[in-house]
Formats: structure tokens, sequence, C-alpha cells
């Protein structure tokens, strides 16, 4: 009777715990469907929480920019210390060129498959150095350009520049057409030829030695290389591992 009893137990246990299983995975796969449904999963909120700091976090940002420009440059509030000049356009540049590549890295990334055409880079430089060079020769005062040199230039924009091109760099992809990247080069070889053999000074080059021309391309350089290095190094991992 005993051993009856217990068999008759052990079965009806068995029966439960199998019984019980597909209905868990029913409620399981029930409750994943719910809240997929009403979007409180992980990569819903993941993807809430980017959404709402596009919506709110660079408005925001670029609201408190236009109050501060506006209370140093309209309201004149000293407390600020921000008038044409403490805080010309070369110094705002300075001040937000690195913070807006890295926050916009992400855009980049999305868009990395997308290359400008070899007119569109030509033109929107044009337009640019349209402006620069009317900035020199008026001069226009506001902008703090007149002093910097090419050299200067380079201090300003090539570590923003390594940090905007990461998913370039990442994807194997050239940011640039070819045409463009050659004319670019060529320009500052022939920049450097006559800063230090013709003594052209708005390029600035003369006087530099070769760790002036290391400590400015540590970063730019460091960076491409780096994530390089640590792609192919990952790849080679995963392969191992497969």
């Amino acid at each position: 009777m005993r051993v009856a009893r217990a068999q008759t137990r052990t079965a009806a246990e068995r029966s439960h715990v199998v019984g019980r299983g597909p209905s868990a995975n029913v409620d399981g796969r029930l409750a994943q469907a719910t809240s997929a449904s009403h979007g409180t999963s992980p990569a819903h909120m993941r993807v809430y929480r980017a959404r709402g700091l596009r919506a709110f976090g660079l408005p925001a940002i670029v609201c408190a920019l236009a109050l501060v420009a506006y209370g140093g440059y309209v309201r004149h509030w000293a407390w600020l210390g921000i008038n044409g000049t403490t805080a010309t356009l070369w110094d705002w540049l300075h001040l937000v060129l690195m913070p807006a590549a890295i926050v916009l890295l992400p855009a980049v990334g999305r868009a990395h498959g997308v290359r400008p055409g070899t007119g569109a880079v030509i033109a929107a430089l044009g337009v640019g150095g349209a402006f620069v060079a009317a900035a020199y020769v008026i001069p226009l005062r506001w902008t703090g350009f007149a002093g910097n040199t090419l050299w200067d230039w380079l201090h300003l924009l090539l570590a923003p520049a390594a940090v905007a091109l990461i998913p370039s760099v990442l994807s194997g992809r050239s940011p640039l057409p070819r045409p463009v990247l050659l004319i670019g080069a060529s320009a500052l070889a022939l920049a450097i030829l006559g800063g230090y053999a013709l003594g052209w000074r708005w390029t600035g080059f003369a006087g530099n030695t070769a760790w002036d021309w290391m400590r400015l391309l540590a970063l730019p350089v460091a960076v491409p290389v780096g994530l390089r290095l640590y792609v192919a190094n990952s790849r080679d991992s995963g392969r191992l591992a497969r």
C-alpha cells in the first residue's frame, strides 16, 4: 500500500510539473508580448530615453546657450563675463566644437553610409573659406579670426574632426570623396613648404619643431589608429571563438 501511494504521489507530482511547465512558458510569453505591446520592454525603454534626450535635452542646451548669448551680448550681464571682446566666434568654436562632435556621434554613425558628393563638399568648403577670408580682410572683429594662423586653425579643428570621423574609421569607409582628400592633402603640403621654406607668415608654421607637430597630431592620429587596431583585434577574437 505504501509503495502504491508513493508511486501515485510521484506520478501526480510529475503530471503537475509537466502541466505547469508549458503553462509557465505560455504565461511568460504572454507577459513578454504584453510588455512589448505596452512599450515597457528594456529595448523600448532605451528607445524612449534616446527620443526624450533628442526631444528635450538638445533643445534645452540650445535654449540655454541662446539665453547666455542674449544676456551677455544684448543685456550685458556682467556676471556672465561674455562680450564682444572676451567671447568672440573664435572662442565659441573652441568651446563647442569638441562637445558638438561627441554629441553628434550617433547621428553621424547612422548616416556614415551616406557620403556627400565632391561638388557639395567643394561648395561647402568654398562658402566657409570665403567667410573666413572676409573675416580677415574686412576685418570682422566679432569673429576673432584676425591674428590666428593656419597653425591655430589646425589646433582648433583636428581633434574634433578626429572624433567626428570615428564612425567612418570603424566602418573602414572614406568620409570624403578621394578628390577632396587629395586636394586637401596637396594644399596642406604646399602650405607646409611655403611656411618653412618661403616664410609664409599666415601659415604660422615657421618656428614649430617636430615636438610641436607631435603634440598637434597625437590625438588626431591616436584615435583612428587605436580604433582600427581595436576593431581588428575584436574581429580576430570573434573568429577564434568560432
